[in-house]
């Protein structure tokens, strides 16, 4: 409930609110009248925030080694698959040279085992050599076996590191942040450059713990960047935090649906959402100049409580009424008691109206 509001508005419309003491008989005042239709079961709320890229990923190589030349530039376009850092290959070559000298010999002494193995074997069935020698052949069949598959894992890591030797763009994207040096010596895992996608972007922002379970996944929510105006942007909520980042402070993710190349990155933004009020909080919307703003008004720990005239069409007068005001939205404030659809209130020159006072009704009505 914002106090500090009403109680600026109390202390500005005060000041000459007080009633004419002149009781001599006066002809009816005209009245232009607020007929209350619409009920308020949401209000809306803002947020700020700051624009970031939805997919954005920091990128670094899984192995270690000299970086080649890198022609990179921060706000640079790249496509899917591109080049973007070269290791030196000259030593990952070297190593895949000797994984494949080491997968040859492996191979050979797996097939001399193997031949061995069965000539031992044939030897051992018609029983002509001891069950000794045929083991020990058995054996070295089993040695050479596992060499052979040793080799054959130390090459495929050979080849591997050599693809790994490049680092190429995930998607398509924008480069972000480039620390990568000509030539320097890099470690595996070691952030150089990030990479965020141009056309997915995200608000982060956060919520007191009133309005967290008004929020779900899905729910439609408008973006709006200081920097374009009036410009909004149609977005949704992709996550909502179950536990408060802060004292009362509940993290909320919404990503926009569509966006244009004028969008950047950092931009400031404001997330407007529409949350649903608490049962004793909905009512009627009424315009704020409906409301008499005097001694009786009073600003209470949940709500605010006010006059207003409402019109009776019989007797042509108009009578005072106690309303409680609980939200202020822009120009309007929710009704919560009070007033029923249908009500016709006074919506200008209250401050000079007085309970039963004889009043003209003035077309068109508001």
């Amino acid at each position: 409930m914002p106090k500090l509001f009403f109680a600026v508005v109390i202390s500005a419309l005060l000041i000459g609110c007080a009633k004419p003491a002149d009781n001599r008989e006066m002809p009816p005042r005209g009245l232009k009248v607020y007929q209350v239709m619409d009920s308020a079961k949401m209000v809306q709320r803002r947020f700020p925030s700051v624009l970031a890229a939805h997919d954005e990923t920091q990128l670094s190589f899984d192995i270690g080694g000299q970086l080649g030349q890198v022609e990179l530039q921060e706000g640079q376009r790249v496509a899917r698959g591109e080049l973007l850092l070269q290791l030196d290959t000259a030593r990952i070559a070297l190593h895949r040279q000797d994984a494949k000298a080491a997968l040859a010999q492996a191979q050979a002494g797996y097939q001399n085992a193997r031949s061995n193995f069965t000539r031992h074997e044939a030897m051992w069935q018609q029983r002509v050599i001891p069950r000794a020698r045929y083991d020990d052949a058995e054996a070295a069949l089993a040695t050479a076996a596992a060499q052979l598959e040793r080799a054959e894992q130390g090459l495929a890591l050979a080849e591997e590191n050599l693809r790994k030797s490049a680092l190429r763009a995930p998607f398509d994207g924008i480069v972000a942040n480039v620390r990568a040096k000509a030539f320097a010596t890099v470690a595996a895992g070691q952030t150089l450059l990030t990479l965020y996608s141009e056309n997915a972007f995200e608000v982060a922002f956060s919520v007191p713990s009133s309005v967290i379970n008004s929020m779900s996944v899905g729910q439609a929510v408008a973006v709006q960047m200081a920097e374009l105006g009036d410009v909004q942007f149609e977005g949704q909520i992709s996550e909502v935090g179950s536990r408060a980042a802060s004292v009362s402070a509940f993290p909320v993710v919404a990503v926009l649906d569509a966006v244009p190349q004028t969008l950047r990155v950092g931009m400031s933004a404001e997330v407007i959402a529409d949350i649903a009020l608490p049962a004793d909080y909905r009512g009627f919307l009424l315009p704020l100049n409906c409301l008499v703003f005097d001694n009786a008004s009073r600003l209470t720990a949940k709500h605010f409580e006010s006059l207003v005239y409402v019109y009776d069409a019989a007797s042509q007068t108009v009578a005072a009424r106690p309303v409680t005001v609980s939200e202020v939205r822009g120009n309007e404030v929710i009704v919560s008691k009070g007033l029923s659809a249908g009500d016709r209130v006074a919506a200008a020159g209250v401050s000079y109206l007085r309970d039963g006072m004889k009043v003209k009704l003035l077309e068109p009505q508001l």
